[in-house]
């Protein structure tokens, strides 16, 4: 694979995060939106739109939006455990490179 298609792939990829992240957003507007018609339904959508959501912002290094979305699921849905699997994988991961930049920090300072 040369060069050019590599960087028509990554171009590919980002277009297509980006694309995913947009529909996402306007699922979840407008299941806020009709959920005075079905609110069970419509609040089953969101949680499930919004749990996807947090999985792709976790992709896209969007972290902060991740956790906030984590949070919010597991505010009202405290039982569900792949939400809370990542949302903890999630802090490890921070943590984790919290660790590693400290050490290099001393290492190198």
């Amino acid at each position: 694979m040369s060069v050019f298609e590599m960087f028509i792939m990554v171009d590919v990829v980002i277009m297509t995060m980006l694309t995913l992240q947009k529909n996402y957003d306007l699922s979840l507007e407008r299941a806020r939106h009709e959920s005075h018609t079905d609110e069970t339904y419509y609040n089953a959508i969101s949680v499930t739109v919004s749990y996807n959501l947090a999985r792709l912002c976790e992709v896209t290094h969007e972290h902060d939006r991740a956790e906030k979305l984590y949070k919010n699921i597991l505010r009202e849905h405290p039982n569900y455990i792949d939400c809370e699997c990542w949302w903890c994988y999630q802090l490890y991961h921070d943590c984790h490179h919290f660790i590693v930049f400290s050490a290099l920090m001393l290492l190198v300072g």
